[in-house]
């Protein structure tokens, strides 16, 4: 693959979706690594602003995911987004040109996916190149 897009999140299924984005990746491709702060929509919470302490928790993971890729001897550039994150990883990946993005998947029970939402499903329906889940 030319451009490959990872979700990560730091949990042990967006570890595993980096490790295989790094393995799909061609030599002369580029990897994106997104992490998507989730915000509400607008008037659901008051003040709607992203915490200083998510912002600060969002880099860390983007540099530990940048030393993970690094340590498989590779290079990747890393997206701080915030939003719907199903949503902002599906238009990341346009913005970017993917060829591939790379999501893990945590196996929620149907409850679950219907009270919380499912990243990896929202990212299926809405990007517009192939998806890969990895558990």
């Amino acid at each position: 693959m030319k451009r490959v897009l990872v979700g990560y999140d730091g949990s042990k299924p967006a570890r595993r979706a980096l490790q295989r984005g790094c393995r799909l990746l061609d030599s002369d491709g580029e990897l994106f690594v997104i992490n998507v702060i989730h915000e509400l929509p607008a008037g659901v919470r008051p003040g709607h602003q992203t915490e200083p302490l998510q912002r600060e928790e969002q880099g860390r993971l983007l540099n530990e995911a940048t030393a993970l890729v690094g340590g498989q001897g590779q290079q990747a550039r890393t997206i701080a987004a915030s939003g719907d994150p199903g949503r902002a990883i599906a238009e990341h990946a346009e913005a970017v040109n993917a060829n591939l993005v790379v999501v893990g998947t945590r196996g929620l029970g149907l409850a679950r996916r219907l009270v919380l939402g499912s990243v990896s499903d929202a990212v299926v329906r809405h990007a517009g190149c192939d998806v890969l889940l990895v558990r």
